[in-house]
């Protein structure tokens, strides 16, 4: 199931946010559109960083996934590490 809260405003509330939302996500107080973000202690994780610009605007994104959770079939039985 998908969950999604979007917000929209300058650099310092961005800033603010996220001073906020990274210690709130590392100690399971996070929700999204009403779940729980709990990420497992006892998994691995799979996180990226994308960064994407061209001369009309540009896009950052972090993202973390276990489980099954983003990886295809194909990436787990190849046993990808990143490090």
């Amino acid at each position: 199931m998908k969950h999604q809260n979007r917000y929209f405003g300058t650099k310092p509330e961005f800033t603010a946010f996220i001073k906020k939302a990274v210690p709130d996500l590392l100690a399971g107080r996070m929700d999204v559109d009403g779940a729980n973000v709990a990420i497992p202690n006892d998994a691995n994780l799979d996180y990226k960083v994308k960064y994407e610009f061209d001369d009309l605007g540009g896009s950052f994104s972090l993202k973390v996934s276990w489980g099954s959770g983003g990886k295809s079939k194909d990436d787990e039985a190849a046993g990808t590490e990143i490090g």
